[in-house]
């Protein structure tokens, strides 16, 4: 069973406890993408597998391709012919790059997980937005599961533009520290807007389960200084509700 929590874009949380539990009882292995919680979170859970994006918040800096599969010794060493196989082996020099990423992890990791949660809090109180989708907010749906899961809420905060995906082209057009990309997890803020989200695989009826809506917009803090954030994404609001 393969699920993932925080999902991408919106931040939905998975009962970890309950769908490890559910795929044991069936004879399966409860695989987890757990690229948006980090590397530092859910470990105390029966995952069997747990799948990461190194480019993200492994590496930190936006300049290597490369992921990961964490698992009981055991079960990695089934699994490494065919890693070897179909070409899932890192060379040397992403690697190395990884490695000198993980350094700073946790600081990065937190002090951007900190930043988004000052972020969602100025979203939540703006008049452009209609909905945030970020855990560590008590509106989050799920808050009291992503709080006994999660000692981190994470560095990704999507909200919905009331003003739909008009305003979510100017929201990203007026940003000046957010860089405009698909990815995540670097230390330079990122930004994703909704012509980016519209992927071609998703019927309307498929968006609409998945939560996406015509004004969803999808931030990745950085590093930056969270003040200049703050007043970034501001006047960014402004120019999306004008």
């Amino acid at each position: 069973m393969i699920f993932e929590s925080p999902t991408n874009p919106i931040t939905k949380i998975a009962d970890v406890e309950a769908i490890t539990a559910a795929a044991h009882r069936h004879g399966a292995l409860a695989v987890m993408d757990n690229t948006f919680g980090g590397l530092h979170q859910h470990g105390e859970f029966a995952v069997d597998i747990f799948l990461h994006s190194l480019t993200k918040f492994a590496s930190g800096a936006g300049d290597v391709m490369g992921g990961a599969l964490i698992a009981d010794a055991g079960l990695v060493r089934e699994l490494r012919g065919e890693f070897t196989l179909f070409g899932g082996t890192l060379d040397p020099h992403a690697a190395w790059l990884i490695q000198r990423g993980l350094k700073t992890y946790f600081l990065r990791y937190r002090e951007q997980s900190a930043t988004a949660m000052q972020i969602a809090e100025l979203l939540s109180a703006h008049p452009a937005v209609a909905r945030v989708h970020y855990p560590g907010l008590a509106t989050h749906p799920r808050h009291a599961l992503a709080a006994r899961q999660m000692r981190d809420f994470g560095s990704i905060v999507s909200f919905d533009l009331a003003g739909g995906a008009e305003a979510g082209r100017r929201f990203a057009e007026a940003l000046e520290l957010f860089a405009l990309t698909a990815s995540l997890g670097s230390t330079e803020s990122l930004v994703m807007a909704p012509q980016m989200m519209g992927s071609r695989e998703l019927t309307p009826e498929q968006r609409r389960t998945a939560g996406i809506t015509d004004g969803t917009v999808r931030l990745s803090i950085g590093l930056e200084d969270p003040d200049d954030l703050l007043e970034d994404v501001t006047y960014a609001l402004d120019a999306a509700g004008g």
